[in-house]
């Protein structure tokens, strides 16, 4: 793409308009039996997945602010359909796919706004925003691609963060073993139609092993004004800088590797209703560095450098919804280019670029540019939904493309039981890391097809009163599927499409919220998965095998006296597949169980708790040769005025 185009796309991303991004699926329908649509009006940047027809599992802040967690990755390990395989703590590097695909399978959006990294899926939750500043997070189990465009494939997570609502500001600090220190604070203020929310925070530790020490640092502003003449508008800006000890992060023979990211995300977006018809647009721009260090100290030769990659993401939108008495139907295009320079991705540049802080030059590249246009219609009848779509994309390097998706349910009276059905395509890109990066150990492919797939989902849910429960069964038919692999015969690994891989999967899940009781809630989910894929004589693979089969999560949390309350959360995991370890023996994962658990206390405006992860000190592996962290206590204090 030529600099004229791409100064046009970043005009978009700082001054277009929009309020919603491509990630929100769904308003409200003109009906009042759609109880369950998350309805936000006004400045709705709470861009929510519809919850008529699909599968979506909601966690708020109060639970948020209940759990036993410290970043991002910690709540997410306890959601059901879910994997978080982390290579660091509180979130340091950590690795997400939903049923069974890969990290690089899930889609990431921030507000609506489509995060996912282009170089890898390692970075995807690289987010600028503290745990105690998201509102809630929205998982869309199962594809997207029909809404979302590429990488939607597996499933798509929508972080919202807190919005300005109130005059109010909130400080913390939390301090642990291993060196664990916090702090952070936020403030918010509404005056008329102007709004404004800050958030900052820090967090470090020395390490709970050797070459596990990190710091981590996030900022976060946004900025609202709405009114009926002229509409709603939003610019929102957040940037994450992060080190860490990566101690055998990629392989056991260098524990003393070394990564270092920053990232930045930035948007704008502009929203009207005129009548019944809805206008939005968003433009966004998203850049990201990451340093790695093979050798963190004292490298054998000169020879040995960092790899040095640079990732742009520029991307702009424009929706229109329309509402008449046959339902919702929305229309939708976006443009998205992604780019990377790098000393080791991409195709050799003709002018090299230097590396600003190193003597060393970005010497290859790649821009690629996406276009997709999709429509979508809804409609309801009585106690029946219906939505279907369709999608067009275009990628530069990969062609185009058309994929569909179509679900349904129905209500059963009032008795609050509702059934699911759904049929979904999806579709994804090969990244940056999958189509270059190479070593003495492995190879990548240029050559690479976009991996594709249909899905079908059945599933019924109850909620009513105090009581939910929920089953959904799933089978995804994939093609093409992106694996690093190998035969015994090869001495290195290579990014590869394998023919076919089929999942099938079963969630069941339920929870019941007592009332003035000493129990307060009680919850239970439980994932079972089995994966096939065409027979493949002596093959080995590094990814796509590695997924969760069983994991069963259950959450308590009990009112002990007034103003303390306790919350625990245990998890069990059984994971297929095996890791090869420092003696190239491959080792099969086992089966563990870990229990975290939190007291606090909250008076007016003080709130105080403490914490233990890992509760019984259990020692395990999730993610090739890195032990992940024993018992870890930790604890802190947050006032809000």
């Amino acid at each position: 793409m030529n600099m004229k185009v791409r100064d046009i796309m970043l005009l978009v991303a700082l001054m277009s308009f929009g309020i919603e991004g491509m990630g929100q699926v769904d308003s409200t329908i003109v009906s009042e039996k759609q109880l369950d649509e998350v309805v936000v009006k006004a400045m709705q940047r709470k861009n929510t997945f519809s919850k008529q027809t699909r599968i979506v599992s909601t966690i708020t802040k109060a639970e948020l602010k209940s759990a036993p967690i410290q970043s991002i990755a910690d709540v997410l390990n306890y959601a059901a359909g879910v994997d978080i395989r982390t290579r660091g703590p509180v979130g340091v590097q950590s690795d997400i796919s939903v049923r069974g695909g890969s990290f690089d399978q899930v889609l990431i959006l921030l507000n609506g706004v489509n995060v996912t990294d282009p170089q890898t899926g390692h970075h995807n939750l690289n987010l600028p925003v503290d745990i105690a500043s998201i509102e809630r997070i929205e998982i869309l189990q199962g594809p997207g691609a029909r809404s979302f465009g590429p990488n939607a494939f597996s499933g798509a997570i929508n972080f919202i963060t807190t919005s300005p609502s109130s005059n109010s500001s909130r400080v913390s600090f939390s301090a642990g073993d291993f060196g664990y220190f916090s702090i952070g604070g936020e403030t918010s203020a509404k005056r008329g139609d102007v709004g404004i929310f800050i958030s900052a925070s820090r967090q470090q530790s020395s390490g709970y092993i050797h070459n596990t020490d990190f710091e981590l640092n996030n900022f976060y502003g946004n900025f609202t004004y709405s009114n009926k003449r002229v509409g709603s508008f939003e610019l929102s800006t957040g940037v994450q800088d992060k080190g860490f000890g990566a101690n055998s992060f990629y392989s056991p023979k260098y524990p003393n590797q070394y990564e270092a990211t920053k990232a930045y995300i930035n948007s704008a977006r502009w929203s009207k209703d005129f009548g019944a018809l809805n206008v939005t647009a968003t433009g966004y721009w998203r850049r990201h560095f990451d340093r790695f260090d093979l050798y963190r100290y004292d490298a054998p030769t000169k020879d040995v450098t960092p790899n040095y990659h640079r990732t742009d993401v520029y991307g702009g939108n424009v929706k229109v919804t329309f509402f008449s008495i046959l339902g919702k139907t929305l229309l939708g295009t976006e443009v998205r280019q992604e780019s990377i320079v790098s000393n080791v991705l991409g195709n050799k540049l003709s002018k090299p670029q230097i590396i600003t802080g190193s003597n060393l030059s970005y010497t290859y590249g790649l821009d690629r540019v996406n276009l997709s246009t999709f429509l979508e219609h809804s409609y309801n009848y009585k106690n029946l939904f219906l939505s279907a779509g369709v999608m067009f994309n275009h990628a530069n390097d990969f062609g185009s493309s058309w994929y569909w998706g179509s679900d349904a349910s129905y209500l059963l009276g009032e008795t609050g039981v509702k059934f699911f059905i759904a049929a979904n395509q999806s579709y994804r890109l090969p990244t940056f890391t999958d189509l270059f990066y190479k070593n003495k150990f492995h190879n990548g492919n240029p050559d690479l097809k976009p991996e594709k797939a249909l899905t079908f989902e059945l599933g019924a849910k109850y909620e009513k009163g105090s009581m939910n429960a929920q089953v959904d069964i799933y089978r995804r038919l994939a093609d093409d599927v992106i694996d690093k692999g190998k035969s015994i015969s090869e001495e290195k690994t290579t990014m590869r499409n394998l023919a076919t891989l089929n999942t099938t999967g079963i969630e069941v899940r339920g929870g019941y919220k007592f009332n003035d009781l000493f129990i307060q809630n009680i919850s239970v989910a439980y994932t079972y998965q089995k994966q096939n894929m065409d027979s493949i004589k002596g093959y080995v693979s590094m990814y796509i095998l590695d997924y969760l089969r069983y994991k069963l999560t259950m959450s308590t949390s009990f009112a002990i006296i007034k103003g303390v309350s306790l919350s625990i959360r245990g998890s069990y995991q059984d994971r297929a597949g095996s890791y090869t370890d420092i003696n190239n023996k491959e080792i099969e994962y086992k089966p563990f169980f870990t229990a975290d658990a939190r007291v606090m206390y909250g008076y007016k405006m003080f709130s105080v708790f403490a914490e233990a992860s890992n509760l019984f000190d259990k020692s395990y592996f999730d993610i090739g040769n890195i032990a992940q962290p024993g018992r870890w206590f930790k604890a802190g204090v947050s006032i809000t005025f």
